[in-house]
């Protein structure tokens, strides 16, 4: 092993015992519930629908859970809610599936050792 390498263990090794030897592991998976419709039918559907943003936020307001302090738009088509119930959430995904919409579930996980 040549001087350069034989650093970089050290400094690897003191990083390590300075953390206590921390990890933090990061699991992504996603499943994607395609629609069951034909592409036709999904046009026919889709050229009258309102947008998803649009739908969403009137979903929230029907359900009685449109609360802007809780809504975070990260882009026009990427939503953060806090505090979203999961039968509202419930409600829009069927109403995302009744315009031919496809919907994939992305579940996140991060686990700290400390």
């Amino acid at each position: 092993m040549d001087a350069a390498t034989e650093e970089l263990h050290q400094e690897k090794n003191v990083q390590v015992e300075n953390q206590f030897e921390e990890l933090t592991i990061r699991m992504r998976s996603s499943h994607v519930d395609p629609s069951s419709m034909s592409e036709e039918l999904k046009r026919e559907y889709q050229k009258d629908a309102p947008l998803m943003s649009e739908l969403f936020e009137e979903t929230l307001r029907s359900k009685g859970e449109y609360d802007p302090s809780r809504i975070k738009w990260i882009e026009d088509n990427e939503v953060e809610v806090n505090g979203l119930s999961k039968m509202t959430l419930h409600n829009f995904l069927l109403r995302a599936e009744a315009l031919g919409k496809d919907i994939t579930y992305t579940k996140q996980t991060t686990i700290s050792i400390s």
